[in-house]
């Protein structure tokens, strides 16, 4: 079981399953967040995901707002992760140049 008896389906040592409206997997290194623009980020529905970023020393590594298969209306998809995690991650993601 995950937070507020949320069931694990992914495996993942840290999961949050409240679909269509929040899901988020991770681990303590990084943690990718599908939230829907119905939840409030301050709701206590979110409260574990918030929880567990501020735990783990995470910040925002990437953010972009769309459509996204099987969630209610437009999503927020977030990717958090340790400073470590997010400098690897600029190291190996190049944004395109115009």
């Amino acid at each position: 079981m995950g937070p507020a008896g949320s069931v694990n389906i992914t495996g993942h040592p840290f999961e949050v399953a409240r679909s269509p409206y929040l899901i988020a997997v991770g681990d303590d290194t990084r943690v990718r967040v599908y939230r829907s623009l119905a939840v409030d980020p301050e709701s206590p529905g979110y409260a574990p995901v918030a929880q567990h970023i501020a735990d783990h020393g995470m910040v925002l590594i990437s953010t972009e707002i769309g459509p996204f298969h099987d969630m209610f209306g437009n999503v927020e998809q977030s990717h958090y992760g340790t400073p470590q995690a997010r400098m690897h991650w600029l190291a190996t993601h190049q944004e395109d140049s115009p």
